[in-house]
């Protein structure tokens, strides 16, 4: 009895024994999967950590590439200006050398440096000294725009919204043409608006000039798209309005457009009897003086013609200007005429006592021959060609330099594309050992 209780005993010593040892092997498995589960809840916090590290970081790479790009553009800006800077300078230099009004020429070049001086003065030493009026800002206006042309409302739409976009102001006001500096128009037009602007020496020229500037998103110069007088056409003259050519009801208009275009011209209107540098008629024929039909008179507008300089010829002895030179014959209806072309002698000594009060002219120093009149022509035109050379020089420059820009901008955003998606590529790896860790653990608490 005492053997088989002995027996009976040492069974459930073996029992709790076997029990113990299963015990402990689940308390070391399960000490064991709170160290993997707190270790996978560290790198899980770690994973977020980087995340939001790399979040942080990105915003601040696209914060300063916003910056840097600003920074290029003000750059790109500022060195447009600076050019612009230099090429009115230039301008103004062969202005001055080669202009007839040299003192007016050198006051504005002097002003012009003055401003520009100003323009790179600190704020503090520019609010030291009173502030400087503004140069003129560019007013754009409209003419002869009909509607099946080239020239029609939609391009004129398309021009004012253009000239909008860099700060140019649009001319809406009919009957305020005189405030336009620069007046848009189809070629070979004669309307008043077009003779005003010729008259007050304004930029005439063709659409292409703003559509240019808009393509190179800047202000290009005008100078190549139209055309521009130097001096006013009647300063300095004596016009007078034949009698017949008033009173003709056809010429009514004519007449109110004569005597506003002279006026503005910089022309003195007298009677024919004054002798006056020419008379405005109805018809030519022959006489004392120089006689010019309507159609003359606006050509001596639109057309800053080349006029022969020599010893005036002219029958007429109080007027010198102008003398009479047969080209070719022409017919009219009535009679068979010469062609008068206007041939410039001696420059009136008014022009230069309006500039020079206190100075006396010689007038036999200011007879030029035609050799040296066509040296001067040569002379002028050089440094204009070599000042288009360069300008399209500088174009050709810019355009390059956008186009290495350009391609520059787009390997960077494809780097920068590239680099995101590798990011992404890896938080999405990430995110999946991190599923699928838990999805492991999920089963093994199951078990």
């Amino acid at each position: 009895m005492e053997a088989s209780s002995k027996a009976s005993q040492e069974e459930k010593n073996k029992q709790i024994e076997k029990l113990q040892s299963k015990l402990d092997g689940l308390t070391s498995l399960l000490q064991k999967e709170k160290e993997a589960k707190e270790k996978q809840t560290l790198e899980l916090n770690q994973t977020k950590a980087e995340i939001s590290a790399l979040k942080e970081k990105n915003n601040s790479i696209e914060a300063l590439e916003k910056k840097l790009e600003t920074l290029n553009t003000d750059l790109e800006k500022e060195k447009l200006k600076n050019e612009e800077k230099s090429n009115r300078i230039k301008e103004l230099i062969i202005e001055v050398e080669y202009g007839k009004s040299l003192q007016v020429k050198i006051n504005e070049l002097l002003e012009t440096i003055h401003n520009l001086q100003n323009e790179n003065r600190p704020l503090a030493e520019m609010k030291e000294r009173p502030e400087r009026p503004t140069a003129p800002q560019i007013v754009i206006g409209f003419s002869n725009f009909k509607d099946k042309t080239q020239y029609d409302g939609e391009m004129k739409t398309k021009l004012t919204e253009i000239a909008k976009k860099f700060g140019m102001v649009v001319n809406e006001e009919k009957g305020d043409d005189d405030n336009v500096t620069h007046l848009i128009c189809p070629e070979k037009t004669k309307t008043l608006k077009i003779l005003t602007a010729c008259t007050l020496c304004r930029w005439v020229g063709r659409a292409e000039w703003l559509l240019k500037c808009d393509e190179a998103n800047a202000i290009l110069d005008e100078a190549p798209f139209g055309f521009r007088r130097k001096y006013p056409p009647f300063i300095g003259m004596t016009v007078a309005l034949e009698h017949e050519f008033k009173n003709e009801k056809s010429n009514a208009t004519k007449v109110v457009y004569a005597l506003e275009l002279i006026k503005k011209g910089k022309g003195e209107i007298v009677e024919v009897s004054e002798n006056p540098s020419f008379v405005l008629v109805s018809k030519v024929r022959n006489g004392p003086g120089v006689n010019l039909i309507w159609n003359d008179f606006l050509d001596m507008i639109v057309e800053e013609r080349k006029l022969k300089r020599s010893m005036p010829t002219s029958p007429n002895p109080v007027s010198p200007r102008f003398s009479l030179h047969t080209e070719k014959s022409v017919s009219t209806k009535d009679v068979k005429v010469e062609k008068m072309e206007l041939v410039e002698g001696i420059v009136p000594k008014k022009l230069f006592e309006e500039q020079k009060p206190k100075e006396a002219v010689n007038p036999t120093a200011l007879r030029i021959s035609a050799k040296e009149s066509k040296s001067m022509e040569l002379t002028e035109t050089q440094p204009k060609n070599k000042l288009e050379q360069k300008r399209k020089e500088k174009e050709q420059k810019e355009q390059k330099e956008k186009e290495k820009k350009l391609k520059e901008k787009k390997e960077k955003e494809q780097k920068e594309k590239e680099r995101k998606e590798k990011e992404q590529k890896e938080k999405e790896r990430k995110e999946k050992e991190l599923k699928e860790q838990k999805e492991k653990e999920q089963k093994e608490k199951e078990q």
